[in-house]
């Protein structure tokens, strides 16, 4: 693994010190053993039985790099044909087979991989399209530089399209980017992080597009206008994706940082080039993801694990005695919840923001009882975008199961008033044991329970997944009434 990533680092800096120079082919040639030196890494982390993925973006690589360089297929339609055939090709080849690959599950081709694909290998003659209309009213720019603007733009569409169902897989899209590279200097970036690429493509349209607004002749009051309003736009978008989608924290930093610049450049009247703004480009994608914190997810996380007063003063509960409460209660849905994580470090969060149900406390607490159902309407990682995946029939398929259910039948104790709740827990019509551990806690009288567990999703019929982890931790919190 070590040798690719120094590789396509040495690569990528080689890159950036040649792309102001005016050799296309040597610059788009380093682009290509980048990509190869990428590929390398995947062909790393894939079981040996998908390798036929790996050998698949090569060959599409290598056919559309060629075919980018030979001036006998310099003819728009030929252009266009071989990006397709290849693109047609490669998921005949796929066609019906599954993948387990950065956290994601499912067929290697799908009808969001495809179009974006499809999308990507057109890019150039579609933003030819759309440049005529961008020419026509506003004038004075040159149309090598707006094809380079709208072809950025068309990539990260793609790339977005792609990234919606096909996970890591959306890299894909960027196989056929050699034979667009011929037509404008797209700078380089991690081509492990589909987010990244999302993010670099959208920004960096966003810059060239105000940009040439900027420097038009026909600059007037309803121009200048336009290009606030969609820098304007541009940045509450970002605000909203960060607090929505927070596995785009790439593209959010990308586009920010690019927003911010085009507005400062549009104050001081510079002209930003491309080489002014990708070290900037880097660095805010690097860093801001890392500051950008998704508050309805820091809500729930806090509700389940920090208790505090009716003043919002941060108290510590002290654990008491279970038998105390003695009796038959129904879970306050709207005051309970429970958080989970997956993945090392906790990559992947969610919650159910309700928990319904009935509790049988005993006065001997071992005969204890619990009855609990969590609904999928109720389910959320605070993350539209993948949580409509979740729902779909490759993981919870909420349509055909709209509720989990815990059954729990005893307890045993595990220290002074700390039980361990033994029950069955049933998701995707399976049954599986499941034991908890369960605390009372004293807060101004309320009947509070706590705990917390584990499950492992693959015994409930999920795939595996070694990069995404198996395991999912929870912890909750249960008022009762």
């Amino acid at each position: 693994m070590l040798l690719p990533l120094i590789g396509m680092g040495t690569i990528s800096f080689a890159a950036f010190i040649f792309q102001r120079g005016e050799n296309r082919r040597f610059l788009n040639a380093l682009y290509f053993l980048l990509f190869v030196a990428t590929a390398s890494v995947f062909l790393v982390i894939l079981d040996p039985a998908h390798h036929v993925f790996f050998w698949a973006m090569v060959g599409v690589v290598a056919l559309n790099f060629a075919a980018s360089h030979l001036s006998v297929l310099q003819k728009p339609f030929i252009r266009s044909l071989v990006p397709l055939i290849s693109v047609v090709g490669m998921a005949f080849l796929l066609k019906d087979r599954t993948y387990d690959l950065l956290g994601q599950q499912g067929v290697f081709i799908n009808k969001f991989l495809l179009t974006g694909l499809v999308l990507t290998a057109l890019g150039y003659e579609l933003a030819r399209v759309k440049v005529q209309a961008i020419r026509k009213f506003f004038g004075g720019i040159a149309e090598d530089d707006t094809v380079r603007a709208v072809l950025l733009f068309v990539t990260g569409a793609s790339l977005f399209l792609c990234n919606l169902e096909a996970g890591g897989l959306g890299l894909l899209a960027f196989a056929l980017l050699p034979i667009l590279m011929d037509r404008g200097a797209t700078p380089h970036a991690n081509l492990l992080d589909g987010d990244v690429l999302e993010g670099l493509f959208f920004g960096a349209f966003s810059m060239f597009f105000i940009q040439k607004l900027w420097t038009a002749e026909k600059r007037s009051m309803v121009l200048l206008v336009l290009m606030y309003g969609l820098g304007l736009a541009l940045a509450m978008g970002v605000l909203f994706l960060s607090t929505q989608f927070t596995k785009m924290g790439g593209m959010d930093a990308f586009v920010g940082v690019l927003v911010g610049a085009s507005i400062v450049q549009a104050l001081i009247g510079k002209d930003f080039t491309g080489a002014s703004f990708i070290p900037l480009l880097i660095v805010g994608g690097m860093i801001l993801p890392k500051f950008m914190v998704n508050e309805e997810e820091a809500a729930f996380e806090q509700d389940t694990t920090v208790v505090v007063d009716e003043n919002g003063k941060v108290i510590e509960p002290s654990v008491v005695d279970l038998a105390e409460i003695a009796g038959t209660y129904q879970i306050l849905a709207d005051s309970s919840r429970i958080t989970f994580e997956l993945g090392e470090g906790g990559e992947t969060k969610g919650a159910f923001k309700k928990v319904a149900g009935n509790v049988s406390i005993g006065e001997d607490p071992g005969a204890s009882t619990f009855d609990v159902t969590l609904e999928m309407s109720n389910f959320t990682t605070f993350n539209k975008i993948r949580d409509e995946s979740l729902f779909g029939p490759d993981y919870f398929n909420a349509e055909k199961n709209p509720t989990m259910q815990y059954t729990g039948s005893k307890m045993v104790s595990k220290g002074e008033n700390v039980w361990e709740l033994q029950g069955e827990f049933k998701m995707l019509g399976v049954k599986k044991l499941l034991p908890i551990l369960v605390k009372r806690i004293d807060i101004e009288g309320r009947k509070i329970l706590i705990g917390s567990g584990t499950v492992d999703r693959t015994q409930f019929g999920m795939a595996p997944s070694s990069s995404e982890g198996n395991v999912v931790s929870f912890e909750f919190k249960i008022e009762l009434k």
